[in-house]
């Protein structure tokens, strides 16, 4: 069976992309709700968000819950755009069900290294953006018997790039969660090498 890859993908322009990919556009939408909720509502930050010793402490919904949470209008424009970018590829690759299933449990594992290594409460999504770009590392050493060599490197350096550049990024700047973000990758990795991608459509 032959298997869908990025670029295999058809050339459609990135709105039309989003059209067909219902679970980003669904989760997308979530995320802006959840901003406007928090707004009208700041408690819901402090209700769940990270915050390690509450975790600890049993609150393990909190890893889930952060996902859909920003700080500010920036935050949730950033890590939106990066959700429209690449959501749409992984959909198409892995499915609805799993392409959620991807970011939940990947930014789920982002939050519990997030957990260990940092003190400070942590929300966003980008732990769960993170797990899209490892799940996309993970599908390209799964199935590097179907795509074509070049394209293979292509898009193992292109991840690995732009995972390496926000890492760097992180170092520098005081308040990125870094933890977070290398816990997601790890744990989108792991699905990527784990989970079946679906045949084209």
């Amino acid at each position: 069976m032959s298997v869908t890859t990025p670029d295999d993908l058809p050339r459609e322009g990135r709105l039309a992309r989003l059209r067909g990919a219902p679970a980003t556009s669904g989760l997308l939408v979530a995320l802006v709700t959840a901003f406007v909720a928090s707004t009208l509502d700041p408690d819901l930050v402090e209700r769940f968000a990270k915050v390690s010793a509450r975790v600890r402490a049993g609150e393990v919904w909190r890893l889930f819950t952060a996902s859909f949470l920003h700080g500010s209008l920036v935050h949730i424009a950033v890590n939106g755009f990066a959700l429209f970018t690449i959501g749409p590829t992984v959909e198409r690759l892995y499915g609805r069900v799993q392409f959620l299933l991807i970011f939940l449990l990947g930014g789920a594992a982002g939050f519990a290294a997030s957990t260990l290594y940092v003190e400070q409460p942590s929300l966003g999504a980008s732990a769960g953006l993170f797990a899209l770009l490892g799940v996309l590392l993970g599908f390209a050493v799964r199935e590097r018997a179907r795509i074509p060599r070049a394209a293979r490197r292509a898009m193992i350096q292109e991840i690995l790039t732009v995972a390496g550049l926000n890492l760097a990024l992180g170092l520098m700047v005081p308040f990125i969660d870094n933890a977070a973000h290398a816990g997601g990758f790890v744990g989108g990795l792991a699905l990527g090498l784990a989970l079946q991608p679906r045949g084209p459509r």
